[in-house]
C-alpha cells in the first residue's frame, strides 16, 4: 500500500513539475486573446482577442497623451480617433471593444480620473439594443475575449483569478491549442492600431434591410434601471471632473434601430443628464443601404463621421420623438397587413 501512495504522491510531482509549467508556456507564449503579448504599433488578427487587456494596456502606457476617449461596444470602434482630431481638435483614444457594457465603460473612466488623464471629452455611443449588453465581464461566468483587465476592477483577489484563467483554465489552453492548429488558417478580420485603440473591420456582408424590424426586444425593467443608473452615473462622474460627455445615436440599419420601445424610457429618464445628442436623420436614405455596413450590427465609417457633424447635434427630445414616429408607422402597417 506504501508503494502505491508513493506512485501516486511521484505522479503529482511530475504534473505540477512537468505539465503545469508546459500548460502555463503554451498559454503564455501562443496568447491567442493578447493578454501577454509585447505591444506592437499594428495588430492583424484573424480572431478576436481580449480587446479590454490589449486596449487597456496600450493605454495605460501613455494615457496623459489623451484628452478624450471614446466608449463602448464594438461599434464605437468605427469613431475613428482621426475624426475627433478633425472636428473637435482632440487628442482621442478609441476604448470601444467587443460587448462592452455601462460597468466597463464607468471602471475605465475612473481609472483615467484617478490616474490624472488630461480629459476634456469622452464620447459614449448607445444603441437601440444596448440592454442587451449589459453584463459586467468583472463577474463570473467569465468569458475569455471580455474579462475586464485587473487594473480597472476592485475585487479582492481579482488579479490572481484573471491570471489563473488566461494561463492555467481548460478553456484558455483549448483555446491556444484551437487557434495553433486551426484558426491560423482564417483570414484576417481585424486589424488594431495599438497607440490609438482604431480597429479596422476588413470584412462586409450583404444583407437586406427592411423598414421595420421583424419583432421588437423584450422588455427587461431591471436591465433598464440598471442601464439609466449606470449612464447617470459616467455623467456625474465625468461632471465632478469637468469632463463634457457627448452622446452618439449609432448609424444601425432602421429597422435594428426600431427594435426596442423600452430604449425610449432609458432616453428619456437621462435626458436631464445628456440634453443633445448626435444622430443622423432616421430618414437618411443610407440607413436603408447595406453598403455603408460591415454587417447588420456595424456601420462603415462615412457614417460614424455623418453622425459626428455640426449640423445631426438635436435635442434628444427631437431623437425620442423621431424613434416613436417610425415605430407607431411600423406599429400601423403590421396592423394593416
Amino acid at each position: 500500500m506504501k508503494d502505491v501512495y508513493q506512485k501516486y504522491f511521484f505522479l503529482l510531482i511530475c504534473i505540477i513539475f512537468l505539465i503545469l509549467p508546459a500548460i502555463i508556456a503554451l498559454n503564455y507564449f501562443v496568447d491567442r486573446f493578447e493578454i501577454y503579448s509585447p505591444s506592437t504599433p499594428y495588430i492583424e488578427t484573424k480572431v478576436t482577442p481580449n480587446e479590454r487587456a490589449l486596449k487597456f494596456s496600450a493605454f495605460s502606457k501613455n494615457s496623459t497623451h489623451f484628452d478624450a476617449i471614446v466608449f463602448g461596444s464594438s461599434r464605437s470602434s468605427i469613431y475613428h480617433t482621426r475624426i475627433f482630431k478633425e472636428l473637435f481638435n482632440l487628442n482621442t483614444f478609441n476604448f470601444g471593444v467587443s460587448s462592452e457594457s455601462y460597468h466597463g465603460c464607468l471602471r475605465k473612466l475612473r481609472w483615467a480620473i484617478h490616474n490624472n488623464c488630461p480629459l476634456k471629452t469622452i464620447f459614449l455611443p448607445i444603441s437601440a439594443d444596448e440592454l442587451s449588453y449589459m453584463i459586467d465581464y468583472s463577474l463570473p461566468p467569465y468569458t475569455l475575449r471580455r474579462m475586464d483587465p485587473p487594473e480597472i476592477v476592485e475585487f479582492k483577489n481579482y488579479k490572481t483569478t484573471f491570471n489563473r484563467i488566461y494561463l492555467l483554465s481548460v478553456p484558455a489552453t483549448l483555446g491556444n491549442l484551437n487557434y495553433m492548429f486551426f484558426e491560423r488558417q482564417n483570414s484576417i478580420r481585424l486589424k488594431y492600431t495599438t497607440a490609438t485603440g482604431d480597429i479596422d473591420h476588413l470584412w462586409d456582408e450583404q444583407f437586406k434591410i427592411k423598414e421595420c424590424p421583424d419583432q421588437e426586444l423584450y422588455k427587461n425593467e431591471s436591465l433598464i434601471s440598471k442601464m439609466i443608473g449606470l449612464l447617470k452615473n459616467i455623467s456625474q462622474a465625468a461632471e465632478n471632473e469637468g469632463i463634457s460627455v457627448v452622446l452618439i445615436w449609432n448609424p444601425l440599419p432602421i429597422d435594428q434601430q426600431l427594435r426596442s420601445r423600452q430604449i425610449l424610457d432609458v432616453l428619456n429618464n437621462i435626458k436631464s443628464q445628456y440634453p443633445f445628442i448626435q444622430r443622423i436623420p432616421l430618414n437618411d436614405k443610407r440607413l436603408r443601404d447595406s453598403d455603408y455596413y460591415h454587417d447588420p450590427g456595424h456601420f462603415k465609417r462615412s457614417l460614424a463621421m455623418d453622425a459626428l457633424l455640426p449640423r445631426n447635434k438635436v435635442l434628444m427630445e427631437r431623437l425620442i420623438q423621431e424613434i416613436k414616429s417610425r415605430q407607431n408607422q411600423c406599429q400601423k402597417m403590421s396592423l394593416s397587413l
